[in-house]
């Protein structure tokens, strides 16, 4: 049987770490609950969307496109 080696003084940590991009994406999501309005927001996002879209259809055919 092999002996055994001690872990020359290292700690192990309890948990791993999140990836950076798991906590990023919690902090925006906490601060958006917190400070704002989220269904707001994404209407806004949607209506400014469909807006752009319905410019860019009228420009291109009165240019002819």
């Amino acid at each position: 049987m092999a002996p055994r080696r001690k872990s020359a003084g290292r700690k192990f940590e309890a948990e791993p770490r999140e990836p950076f991009a798991a906590r990023r994406v919690e902090r925006v999501r906490r601060l958006l609950m917190r400070r704002g309005l989220p269904r707001v927001e994404m209407s806004l996002i949607l209506a400014a969307t469909g807006a752009a879209g319905f410019v860019a259809s009228f420009v291109l055919l009165h240019l002819g496109v």
